[in-house]
């Protein structure tokens, strides 16, 4: 079986470092982990195991010997899955997956698109005023609490325009 740190959904948590602490994707910017996501996605591994052992039990087998062999592994799982729920396998789960270098991320890499603007409804280019889906390859951490609208007015906006760019 593949080893616990890879099974849980690290594609939506990241370890860094300097803070001593997680970060997860709420699907429009990272946020530290204050509510502990980590040890709830380590708890998930369990389940999947289990799944995984139930669907071998449906593999179909042509030998005796590979009959044995399925259920000796589907054993091996279950008994896996029920050591994987122990808090000390978790938190050494954890604390492994905080060593994987694909999860690290420093501090510093966090918002430094100078031209972006993360708001609720997606990232708004401010070069070209285009909104684009939210990323998290791009790590940002700051969210504007609005939608985006190109279409918006503001009359104090147009009047400070109109201000300053008149002679």
């Amino acid at each position: 079986p593949m080893p616990s740190v890879r099974r849980v959904g690290f594609s939506c948590i990241i370890q860094v470092p300097e803070e001593k602490c997680w970060y997860w994707w709420n699907d429009k910017r990272w946020i530290q982990d204050s509510d502990n996501k980590i040890q709830e996605l380590a708890k998930t591994i369990t389940d999947d195991i289990k799944k995984q052992a139930t669907v071998m039990s449906k593999q179909s087998c042509s030998t005796a010997e590979e009959i044995e062999q399925r259920d000796k592994l589907q054993k091996a799982m279950y008994s896996w899955s029920e050591r994987s729920t122990m808090g000390t396998t978790i938190a050494a789960m954890i604390k492994l997956a905080s060593s994987t270098p694909s999860i690290i991320v420093a501090k510093d890499k966090f918002d430094k698109h100078n031209d972006l603007l993360n708001c609720k409804n997606g990232v708004v280019d401010l070069r070209t005023g285009k909104l684009l889906p939210h990323d998290r390859n791009l790590l940002l951490s700051q969210l504007c609490p609005v939608d985006f609208d190109p279409n918006a007015k503001s009359a104090d906006w147009n009047n400070v325009i109109s201000t300053v760019t008149t002679n």
